[in-house]
């Protein structure tokens, strides 16, 4: 998945923006301006959604400060400020976008995916010998029959066919899928795992390692 950066510090807009996102990407959340300038200097992210006004950092010195080592990274600036001026500051300043508060999730989706296309590191499809699957349509093909998932059926192949030869134990699964703080019967990941392997017809790619999880092979 790729990987995006939300610096926000008004909570519910960063619980809206997480919720909604993390279905396709890879979030993380900072709330301030430093710790979100901190994480991109260290951190490799393919988009990062920047507001304007930030406790210790604002937005326009972040994007600044980030231009001077980081001329790939897509940018889109949130600001409640709509005035031409500061549009053209944000833009100059770096931003490839620019976003004015209350945005809608779909115009939010789009401008994303539009940017993530211009860059080398986003992907619209995996494929893994006869195994395609496809970001755009969400949806998989196992030689040329398309199969519709849910979306944790979706996420859960995108994570083991990205960790190839890799056995995921099911606490990583729960975590990579919903987080350390979403606590899940464990054994619902089996039943995913197995209706997985039913609508793709792969019973013999997704294999279980008895007390630890499963790899994708």
């Amino acid at each position: 998945m790729p990987k995006l950066l939300v610096i926000e510090d008004d909570q519910a807009i960063q619980t809206l923006l997480e919720y909604d996102l993390k279905a396709k990407y890879d979030v993380k959340i900072a709330g301030d301006g430093q710790e979100g300038l901190d994480l991109l200097k260290t951190g490799t992210f393919d988009l990062a959604i920047i507001d304007w006004m930030l406790p210790s950092l604002s937005g326009y010195e972040i994007i600044k400060a980030i231009r001077e080592s980081n001329s790939e990274l897509k940018i889109i600036m949130l600001s409640a400020l709509d005035e031409e001026m500061n549009i053209v500051q944000g833009l100059e300043a770096g931003a490839d976008d620019y976003m004015t508060k209350p945005f809608s999730s779909r115009e939010l989706h789009a401008r994303i995916k539009a940017l993530l296309r211009k860059s080398e590191t986003y992907k619209s499809e995996i494929i893994i010998d006869d195994i395609k699957i496809d970001f755009d349509k969400r949806v998989a093909l196992h030689g040329d029959i398309e199969t519709n998932l849910s979306k944790v059926e979706f996420e859960l192949l995108v994570l083991l066919v990205e960790n190839k030869g890799i056995v995921l134990s099911r606490e990583t699964i729960n975590e990579k899928l919903w987080g350390y703080d979403n606590e899940i019967d464990l054994r619902a990941i089996d039943m995913h795992i197995s209706s997985l392997k039913k609508k793709l017809d792969i019973k013999d790619r997704i294999k279980s390692k008895r007390g630890v999880g499963y790899v994708f092979s």
